[in-house]
């Protein structure tokens, strides 16, 4: 179980480390929109953008959401109470998706529409250009 003090610990190292995200900015910094003959070129720009912004965490996965829920109180008193630090960790991880969705054509976006994270839609793009 997570306490409250690790918990609010937590949500000042997201916080702290995790600027808001410009979405007209990253729009306007990746010129070509991602279709599925030109990846590494859309790569190539929207990595260096995320990067700058502190968010290519959240689309590596190592920016990983804490507990949506935390332990308040103890024995009969116990409770389950939403997690400030998942809500901000979700908000940031929303933006830098449609970051990514925003930056795509229509086909990509359609396939990737599936997706509800970052990381997902990031590691769903390495799949497809293995294959």
């Amino acid at each position: 179980m997570t306490t409250a003090s690790a918990i609010s610990t937590s949500a000042g190292a997201i916080s702290s480390v995790s600027p808001s995200i410009s979405i007209p900015s990253i729009g306007n910094a990746v010129t070509v929109r991602l279709s599925r003959d030109n990846f590494f070129l859309w790569k190539a720009q929207a990595t260096p953008v995320l990067c700058a912004q502190q968010l290519f965490g959240y689309v590596d996965g190592s920016v990983q959401a804490p507990p949506k829920f935390f332990t308040e109180g103890t024995g009969d008193a116990a409770r389950q109470v939403p997690n400030p630090a998942y809500l901000r960790w979700f908000t940031q991880d929303q933006h830098v998706l449609s970051a990514l969705v925003s930056s795509m054509n229509e086909d990509m976006m359609g396939q990737m529409s599936q997706y509800t994270t970052a990381h997902d839609v990031w590691t769903a793009l390495h799949a497809i250009r293995r294959t």
